[in-house]
């Protein structure tokens, strides 16, 4: 990640999102990119790295978070950092191709007004399950639609746990996975 010249050889996440959110980006680097220090031979700023975005998850969906550097270079002994100096969250919409299914069968403000300790959620295409992460439990709800009362399943859970992903079997693919993980 700090070698800039083996970065250029990947796949970057900003070539798959389309035009407006690549608007939203330079935006962002507008607002934070700046010269810190600049001397004949030391030089230091801020830099929005838009080719090394990373994803994360509020509110029940995916969102871009755009890493903002410091770079600093010392041409006289020929040193160099790039550091990571914070992370800036932005309001960028992930195409399907990247995240597949991100929709709630509940909107988060139902969710956060029903388990206020909610941290995330996510629910299943067919609208028939939904898992909401508290900061101590996982909560599964069956059917949710008809209501988020009582769940049907309570997971402990630490703290520091976060939901990194999720992905749902519909349609033929339950039998497949059942079997697969022998659950048929």
């Amino acid at each position: 990640m700090n070698n800039l010249n083996s970065r250029k050889k990947n796949i970057k996440l900003i070539d798959l999102l389309g035009q407006e959110a690549q608007d939203k980006l330079n935006d962002l680097s507008e607002k934070y990119n700046k010269t810190l220090r600049s001397e004949i031979t030391i030089s230091e700023e801020l830099v929005i790295d838009k080719d090394n975005l990373s994803l994360n998850r509020k509110n029940g969906s995916w969102y871009v978070q755009a890493p903002l550097y410091r770079k600093y270079t010392h041409e006289g002994n020929g040193s160099s950092e790039y550091d990571i100096t914070d992370l800036i969250d932005t309001d960028i919409k992930l195409p399907h191709s990247i995240t597949s299914y991100d929709t709630l069968c509940i909107d988060w403000e139902t969710i956060k007004k029903k388990y206020p300790l909610a941290k995330d959620a996510v629910s299943s295409p067919n609208k028939d399950m939904l898992l909401i992460l508290t900061s101590n439990e996982l909560l599964v709800f069956i059917n949710p639609e008809n209501g988020i009362g009582n769940p049907s399943v309570r997971i402990p859970v630490a703290s520091t746990e976060n939901i990194i992903l999720n992905q749902w079997a519909t349609n033929e693919y339950v039998e497949k996975w059942s079997k697969l993980l022998g659950t048929y």
